[in-house]
This record gives structure tokens, C-alpha cells and sequence, in this order.
């Protein structure tokens, strides 16, 4: 699972965001591979995600439009028809949502103020599916409220790779560089003089990040015996490796290794 560059605004890789901040709440065990330029993003506050949850199951009693607000509140869109996730139509006593963090989307039908059935549907023909008794919606985002807490924060006994940190310490600052360039250009001319001040509201300092990892839950993996800015190893093992073959996205081969 791949967690989300700074700018990455479509809605697969916001989908992916949300999938993994949610499965990572709920304890999942997962690999997640991502980039500093993403390890340096501040993300919503952990009790401020929990809270705008949206969770519902049949028999709950709230009128739809309260529950089309909530879902307004959290960032999804009202369309005429629900095509892709993030958005949520009403028709009568039916509401849709396609939420981040399902593959399919749900229709939940009122019988007046009362939840009756929830049923997923296809988003291509419309059509209800299999029904299911409750659903859990999170936000559209996970840049809203309270910025505090980042990738790492929403982890619990995890093991942390960093792919040549030398290298890593290099990218983040070309990274910070066009993204202070970046916002330098976004902001007006009064506001310019705050720039500095606006780049630490949105990303973590490289020793923020590299503090915000346990040394103890941390292995480097370097072609070269070398130390990074934060990151001291407190030993170093010698693997022998050999290089691969080249598989060309041919999966065929790399089974019959």
C-alpha cells in the first residue's frame, strides 16, 4: 500500500490515504511503502479522524438530511449520481456514498427517519448488490482540523526501513526547497515574509521526522557504511548480495525463480 505524496490530489491515491490511516486505527497489519516527501506531511489529529467517522447500521433513526450533512461536513460531494468515491446522492428515501475506504459503494434506503436496509451496488449499472447490516464512513481527506499528527503517529509496534538514508536526507531537502518555491509563488506579496512559518504548518522539519521514529523500531539499508543527519546506527551487519536479473514487469519469470 503506497500512502500519499504531498501533492498528490487524485481520487485513487486520496482512496489509498484513507484506506490505510482507517486499516491502520483498527489495528491491521500492513506494509506500507511511501516516500519521505509523504513521511513529511502532516495529517489530521488521531482522535479528530475518530471523530468524524460516520458510522450507521439498520434500525438507526436520523432523518436523511441530517446524514447528508454529516457527510457534507466530512468533504463528500453531492452529484446526481454516485460514480466515484468521495461523492453521495439522495433520491427520495434512498441516499448513496461511495466512501474512501470500500470498493464499492452503499445505498441505504429510509423508511421515514429510520435506516431499513443497506445494500452495496454497482457504480456502473446502479444496481443493488449484497446487503450488509452497518457501515463505517470516513472523511474525504485526511488534511482537515487539526494538522498534528503524521504517518507515523498512527502506527503501534511497527518496523521502519529507510532505502539509503544518506540519499533520503538529500531528497527531502530538494523536495522542502521546491515546495517552499512552490508556495513562494501561491502567496501574496504581504504574506511572503510568513513563507517559512506556512511550509512548517503543512510538513515536518527532516529531525522532526527522523525523531518521530523509534530508533529501536528503525534498520537502514545502505550500499554505503555511512551515518545520516538523526539516524546513528548502533550496529551495522555486512550482508553479500548479487544482482538480479532484470524482469521487465514478466512476472511469468520471476515464478520460476
Amino acid at each position: 500500500m503506497v500512502f500519499r505524496k504531498v501533492d498528490a490530489k487524485s481520487n485513487e491515491n486520496a482512496s489509498e490515504r484513507i484506506k490505510v490511516l482507517n486499516d491502520l486505527l483498527n489495528g491491521e497489519q500492513l506494509f506500507v511503502v511511501t516516500t519521505i516527501q509523504a513521511l513529511a506531511q502532516k495529517t489530521v489529529n488521531i482522535s479528530e479522524f475518530k471523530n468524524s467517522m460516520i458510522e450507521i447500521k439498520t434500525g438507526d433513526i436520523i432523518p436523511i438530511e441530517d446524514f447528508s450533512s454529516k457527510l457534507a461536513s466530512i468533504g463528500y460531494k453531492r452529484e446526481a449520481n454516485v460514480e466515484s468515491h468521495g461523492q453521495f446522492s439522495v433520491r427520495g428515501g434512498i441516499l448513496d456514498v461511495f466512501p474512501y475506504n470500500s470498493d464499492t459503494p452503499y445505498r441505504i434506503e429510509f423508511w421515514d427517519e429510520e435506516v431499513d436496509t443497506i445494500k452495496l451496488f454497482d457504480e456502473e449499472t446502479q444496481l443493488s448488490t449484497e446487503s450488509i447490516s452497518k457501515v463505517k464512513i470516513p472523511p474525504v481527506k485526511d488534511s482537515f482540523g487539526d494538522c498534528s499528527s503524521t504517518l507515523c503517529d498512527y502506527f503501534n509496534n511497527y518496523l521502519a526501513f529507510y532505502d539509503e538514508p544518506h540519499r533520503i536526507e538529500e531528497y527531502y531537502n530538494v523536495f522542502l526547497k521546491e515546495f517552499s518555491d512552490n508556495l513562494l509563488d501561491s502567496l501574496e506579496r504581504s504574506t511572503k515574509k510568513d513563507a517559512t512559518t506556512k511550509v512548517y504548518h503543512y510538513l515536518q522539519t527532516y529531525d522532526e521526522i527522523t525523531k518521530s521514529i523509534s530508533p529501536n523500531s528503525l534498520i537502514g539499508l545502505s550500499n554505503l557504511a555511512t551515518s545520516s543527519k538523526g539516524l546513528k546506527p548502533k550496529e551495522i551487519f555486512s550482508l553479500t548480495s548479487k544482482s538480479m536479473p532484470t524482469y521487465n514487469g514478466n512476472l511469468a519469470l520471476i515464478c520460476d525463480v
